[in-house]
Order: structure tokens, then sequence, then C-alpha cells
């Protein structure tokens, strides 16, 4: 959360899109409202955006916003429902992401939902297992065997910081 921050002004509003498709389409409100105050601090304004599912739409908020949201949920939800995006499109952008939408964002992940490895967009060059247990140590020596990349066990309520 406090690096979410660095490098903005406390004068102008800053642009946050959430992007809640990880979950199913019931609870997006809730996910959206949540993400708002969440990572949010008091010193600081924000403009919160809703993904549109407009393909076109959507760009056009990745574009403007300045730090994007994506939660947790299921990494076939994020699939289905986000347009694939590249490096290029979150250029200069913070985002902060969790569970399946880290997984999502990576090169390689497993999935403990579905038991099984799989590759993510790569728009980080890493790979991940979020809720990690030491039971799968096994599937972390796997995913460093199958491309040689950094590779990051999160156990729950964990982080990293990436730059790229």
């Amino acid at each position: 959360k406090e690096e979410s921050v660095v490098g903005f002004s406390k004068d102008t509003p800053i642009k946050v899109l959430i992007i809640p498709f990880a979950r199913y389409k019931e609870d997006w409100d809730s996910v959206y409202t949540k993400n708002t105050t969440k990572y949010s601090h008091d010193n600081f304004m924000y403009d919160c955006m809703y993904a549109s599912l407009n393909r076109d739409e959507l760009f056009a908020q990745i574009k403007v916003a300045e730090i994007i949201i994506i939660p947790g949920g299921s990494e076939i939800s994020l699939a289905q429902h986000l347009p694939k995006l590249t490096k290029a499109d979150l250029n200069n952008k913070v985002i902060i992401a969790t569970s399946a939408g880290t997984n999502y964002l990576s090169r390689s992940y497993y999935s403990n939902d579905r038991n099984e490895f799989s590759n993510g967009l790569g728009i980080f060059s890493i790979n991940t297992i979020c809720h990690f247990k030491p039971e799968t140590i096994s599937k972390v020596v796997s995913l460093v065997e199958l491309n040689n990349l950094p590779t990051f066990p999160l156990k729950d309520g964990e982080f990293i910081v990436v730059y790229e």
C-alpha cells in the first residue's frame, strides 16, 4: 500500500482503475467498492474508475489510469473478461495485483485451486504461487525448472514489489 503512492502528488487526484473481473459477476460491485478504499491513503485524493467490459473503453481507461488494481479470484475469469494486455499497455503504471491478479500477470504460476501449472500474460518476468503452503514446495521447484525465472511463493498476507 505505501509503495503505491510514491511519486504522486497529494494535490491532484490519482486516477485508479479497478478491474474486478476475477470474481463472479454478481460480486463485481462489492469488489469495486472494497478496493476504492483498501489501498487509499487519507492524505491523497483518488478518482476511481470501474473497469468497462467494452474493450475500447477499457483500453481508454487503462491509458489514463495511474494505478491499476486487479484483485484476486480466478485467473480463468480474468482471461474470459479481460482482453490480453501487454507490457506496453501497462507501461509507467502502478499495478496492485492480488492472488489471481498476480498469477495472471506472471509468466507462469501454480494454481492451488486447479492443482495445475499455467501460463500468465508474462507482463512480469516472474513465476508465482499464491497462498503458498510448505507442502507445495515441490511446485516451487517445478516452476523454477520450467523457465529459470525468479519464483515467488507468496503466503497469505505476503507481498512483493516488482519494478520492470
